[in-house]
């Protein structure tokens, strides 16, 4: 009962405007029919023409399988069971020998296509003078090249341009192939990175501009301001797991450079998005027993046991106890605990 896809994609094929699709969401409001019928009722698209697109999008699906790097499949011989498909009163006719020679096509294009676009974490922009011939249609494009042009802004990387595009990943791709083929789009450069990234701040555009900061990091070498503007915006987008990752290059920073209360900080700061981060609880550990400071390192080695104890890391948790025994060795408490652990896995001497 769903559809087979979603109503910008009729936008990204070239066939409605947006004001078109506007205009037929406003009219469902009022008559309640699906947003297609509203846009064939409003004559902005015919009926052979969505036939034309649900076509498209199930032979791209088709196309899309044999893409796959690895998969497996079962056969049973003979017809499917009876309540396998439901059944339509109108279906959509393939020519399957056409199917399998694009098909085949495109898996010897998907080789050049990703040695054309091998990260799709990289990030575009275009001439801003290519861009409008494109819009005008004084420049040559198929109408998913038109859609992914529009979409390139320097803001977001080719995972972006996929999922906003409505196209298909090989379309993506092969639109970015031309377009770099024809010296019509470049790799952002660190300045205007740096523009897209103040861009994305004033617009609100979080998601986008965490991946911008990390670009401008992977081009641009270290960076602790950079670094740690992605950190906090990470922790505020309770991404914690990737905040932490650089935390903890900050900190370490700051320990090579003898700051040890810098990196006391950000180590706490790590601990209060995680509160069972064995590294922060170790360099904290290191740190203070360096000071002298045995109670403060003895609490952090013996978080450290009990995370590693309840893992059931038995050589990490013996280690942690043992630094922390270290710190306070009449702790009688621990000791009994680690005793328990060691006999409950068979390391009687121990």
């Amino acid at each position: 009962g769903k559809p087979l896809f979603a109503p910008e994609v009729l936008i990204a094929r070239g066939y409605i405007a947006e004001d078109h699709l506007d205009a037929a969401i406003s009219r469902q409001k009022d008559t309640l029919q699906s947003v297609f019928t509203c846009l064939m009722a409003l004559e902005y698209i015919t009926e052979q023409q969505m036939d034309e697109v649900s076509r498209l999008q199930v032979e791209e699906e088709i196309f899309d399988l044999f893409g796959w790097d690895k998969a497996s499949f079962e056969f049973n011989e003979g017809p499917p069971a009876e309540d396998m498909f439901p059944s339509f009163s109108k279906g959509i006719s393939l020519p399957i020998s056409h199917l399998i020679m694009e098909a085949a096509r495109r898996v010897d294009e998907w080789d050049r296509l990703r040695k054309q676009v091998p990260s799709f974490k990289e990030i575009y922009c275009m001439d801003q003078t290519s861009r409008r011939s494109i819009e005008r249609g004084e420049m040559e494009a198929e109408p998913s090249e038109k859609r992914v042009a529009s979409l390139i802004d320097c803001t977001r990387d080719v995972e972006d341009l996929v999922q906003d595009a409505f196209l298909f990943k090989f379309e993506v791709l092969n639109a970015i192939s031309n377009f770099l083929q024809s010296s019509l789009i470049r790799t952002a450069g660190l300045s205007e990175l740096q523009l897209a990234e103040q861009d994305c701040l004033r617009k609100g555009l979080t998601r986008r501009r965490i991946k911008v900061l990390e670009r401008v990091l992977a081009l641009g070498g270290e960076n602790p301001k950079v670094r740690k503007e992605l950190a906090e915006t990470l922790a505020r987008e309770n991404r914690v797991e990737k905040a932490c990752i650089h935390y903890a290059v900050l900190a370490e920073v700051e320990q090579q450079a003898k700051k040890e209360d810098a990196a006391i900080e950000l180590y706490k700061r790590m601990l209060s998005l995680s509160p069972n981060h064995t590294k922060a609880h170790e360099q904290l550990g290191v740190i203070y027993a360096k000071r002298g400071m045995q109670r403060e390192a003895f609490v952090h080695y013996q978080e450290l046991y009990e995370i590693f104890r309840d893992q059931n890391h038995i050589k990490e948790a013996r280690a942690a106890a043992a630094a922390a025994l270290e710190c306070d060795p009449t702790h009688t408490d621990l000791r009994n605990s680690l005793i328990e652990l060691l006999v409950g896995d068979n390391q009687k001497d121990a």
